[in-house]
Formats: structure tokens, sequence, C-alpha cells
């Protein structure tokens, strides 16, 4: 008998062209549900988008929660050097027209040979690039698509980790637009947090964000959005990933881990004010856990 009631059924391999689709169709199926990515939660930004340097790009997508967008290039049967190519110049492209969001390149593929597996592997040492392997199985006379993350963001943004490098400006993006007033007021709540855990703490504003250190280092990020929600980023040790999950256990909220250089993970959330009000003890804790290695 099987467990659960679930029985087990052999899958069959093949291609999205020999069962009679073409790369039009995956698209349309990606966008009716990007979730099939598993890339978190997306929205549509566009499809086919009109690149200044020519071409489309297949795919943008947004994860608002995350301040993230991707920039997705696919391609049916192997990848190959121009779609590569292509993927990292459309996420060039968007990248410097929306400067204020993290942008990732994704590359899918119904094959990633072990030869552009490793050229891909060398451009994501300093480029956030993904590639994705698409997997099409026929089960009980219908077909599936598995896609499967075979190299993913190993390390966080350089200049999110040393942000401590950059030079301080008068007037950032925000300034003039009040649709940022309510994610500015959980940045300035945030702010005061800090503020009642160390007297040791310096606050610099930045082109697009907030940054929050102590004499030693920035260990705390804040990007104001065009929401609620405003967006940070904390500096936290590997040692520190387990105690930092059992804070979140707690609250509505899910965190995303960044592996960046040494020892250190980079712990980023998007709240509102609202939540920080409401999980104040929790967000003191998570504060206190990185202030712990900095004093």
């Amino acid at each position: 008998m099987a467990k659960n009631n679930i029985e087990y059924e052999k899958a069959q391999k093949t291609t999205i062209h020999d069962q009679g689709y073409d790369e039009n169709w995956l698209k349309d199926k990606i966008c009716e549900d990007p979730s099939i990515l598993g890339l978190g939660n997306l929205t549509k930004l566009d499809k086919e988008r009109r690149q200044s340097s020519g071409g489309k790009l297949d795919l943008l997508f947004q994860d608002q929660e995350m301040n993230v967008i991707y920039e997705v290039e696919v391609q049916l049967g192997k990848t190959d050097e121009s779609h590569i190519i292509r993927t990292i110049e459309y996420w060039d492209n968007e990248k410097r027209k929306n400067p204020t969001y993290d942008h990732r390149a994704v590359i899918i593929a119904e094959e990633i040979t072990n030869r552009f597996f490793n050229v891909i592997m060398l451009f994501n040492r300093a480029i956030p690039i993904i590639a994705i392997q698409l997997n099409t199985l026929i089960v009980n006379n219908k077909m599936t698509l598995d896609f499967q993350k075979v190299l993913d963001i190993t390390e966080a943004p350089e200049n999110e980790i040393d942000s401590d490098d950059l030079e301080p400006c008068g007037k950032s993006f925000w300034d003039d637009d009040d649709s940022f007033k309510d994610s500015l007021l959980v940045c300035e709540k945030m702010k005061t947090l800090v503020s009642t855990l160390t007297q040791d703490l310096f606050i610099t504003k930045n082109k697009n964000h907030f940054a929050l250190g102590t004499s030693k280092r920035n260990f705390l990020w804040c990007t104001p959005r065009k929401s609620k929600k405003c967006f940070f980023e904390q500096l936290i040790l590997d040692s520190n990933v387990d105690q930092v999950k059992q804070l979140f256990e707690s609250v509505e909220i899910s965190p995303n881990y960044k592996k960046s250089k040494g020892n250190y993970i980079v712990l980023a959330y998007a709240i509102t004010e609202q939540s920080l009000t409401e999980y104040e003890k929790m967000f003191k804790d998570l504060i206190n856990i990185t202030l712990t290695f900095l004093t």
C-alpha cells in the first residue's frame, strides 16, 4: 500500500518541441504562474521587452517583498554562447534603467551542458546570475514542467556589504516623492529603535539607502520604496543563522539569507511600520545579535 495513499508513477522525459509547443507557449505558461520558477512571489512586469541595444528581453519579473527584479531569458534545447551574452546584456540594461532595485539575471534552458555551466559559474562570481534547467515530464498522459535551479546567487551585491566606502549625498531619489513617506517612516522608526540599543551608532544617507553602523562598520541598510514597506538588509554571522530563523518563526515575516564574503550572511526582509511596532521586541533581539559581534 502506498504511503499517504499516493501511488508511485514513473515519469517520461520529453521536450517542449516534441510535444508540439514552442518557446512562446513556455513564456505564456511562466507568465500565468511565475511561482513555477521557484524564485519567490513574483509579479510580471513585462514580456518581450524591447532593449535600447536591440533585441527583446523575454520576461521581466519583480519580487516586491524583497526589492528584486529578475531579467529572464528562455531557450529551448541547449544553452549557448549567445543565450548567456544576451541574458547578461539585458540584465545590465535594466539595472542601469532602475538602479534602486537588486537585479538578477536568469538563464532558463532545457539543457545546460557542463561546458556552459562552468562559464555561467565564472560569471556568477561578478554578476548575480541564476541558471535554471527545465525538465519536461509526462505523467499519466499529462505534461508537467519542472524547473530545477542548478546555480544560485552565492554572494550579496558588492555595494551592499562594502557600502562603508560610499560617499554620503545630500539629495536622494525619494526626497521629492510623497509616495515614499510610509516607507521612510518605517526607516526612521528602525533608526530610533537601533539608537536605543547602542550609543555607538553612525547613520549615513547615501543615494539609494540609509546605512546604519557602529564605529567598526555598517551593519544595516534601509532602502525606502513606493509602498508601506521598507526594505532592510542586515549583516549577521554564519553561526547566527539558526538563532535568527527561530526569531522569525514567531512572526509572519519570511526573510531571505544571502551568503556574503567570509563568514557573513546578509539577512534581507521587508516590513511595515505596523510589523515593526507589533514585533518590536523580536527586532530588538535581532539587532542585538548583530551588535554582539560588532562591540
